[in-house]
């Protein structure tokens, strides 16, 4: 099947989605699917290579994840490394913008505060490092997260919803940040597969060059 049928199915897969109420199994397994035949017709994958990063850079966004995160309740705890205090929270849209050259990655999570009004936006600054002897992996080291609230929420309430035990709404890491492996199981010019380091399968749509 030509390349773009196989991205079609994808994507018509994933459309068929209900935003609310998130997947259900088959229809994860309907675009798990679709995904391992786009992967099974792909050549071999080199992030190193000039192409690779041509394709790699720019915004991306995630269309879908098998991760609570995307479709689900998470907390702002766990979306800071512990910092942040323990609020649900669920996630709408994330983004990522990628510069293979520069070694730069941010991610960007916009969020609700589970049963208020009140929305934010979650920051995340890493460095981005390929390695020719793991072609099919970059590996991200964060440097910096912070938490903003929308245009349309008040800094007060948020402050007092978000805010970990130091009183901060940013935070750096420290020079010895871990650095994580982040797999790529597919990439063309506007469509990227990852598996994250914990195990989860990620969908990212190109918005931008």
């Amino acid at each position: 099947m030509p390349r773009m049928s196989l991205r079609n199915r994808l994507f018509d897969a994933i459309a068929a989605v209900d935003p609310d109420a998130g997947p259900s199994d088959d229809q994860t397994a309907a675009i798990l699917a679709a995904a391992d035949a786009m992967i099974a017709a792909a050549p071999p994958l080199n992030l190193t290579t000039e192409a690779s990063k041509e394709a790699l850079a720019g915004l991306w966004k995630t269309a879908f994840t098998t991760h609570g995160i995307e479709r689900g309740y998470a907390t702002l705890q766990r979306m800071s490394w512990g910092h942040a205090k323990d609020t649900p929270v669920r996630s709408s849209t994330v983004h990522q913008f990628l510069d293979p050259w520069r070694g730069k990655y941010l991610n960007i999570v916009n969020f609700q505060i589970s049963d208020t009004p009140y929305r934010g936006l979650h920051y995340a600054r890493a460095d981005v490092a390929l390695k020719p002897e793991q072609p099919d992996t970059f590996f991200v080291t964060f440097r910096h997260f912070a938490f903003k609230p929308a245009s349309d929420t008040p800094v007060s309430a948020f402050h007092e919803l978000v805010a970990g035990a130091d009183g901060a709404l940013d935070w750096s890491t420290p020079p010895d940040a871990p650095t994580f492996p982040s797999p790529c199981a597919y990439l063309d010019a506007s469509t990227r597969f990852m598996r994250g380091s914990d195990g989860h399968f990620y969908v990212l749509e190109k918005v931008s060059a």
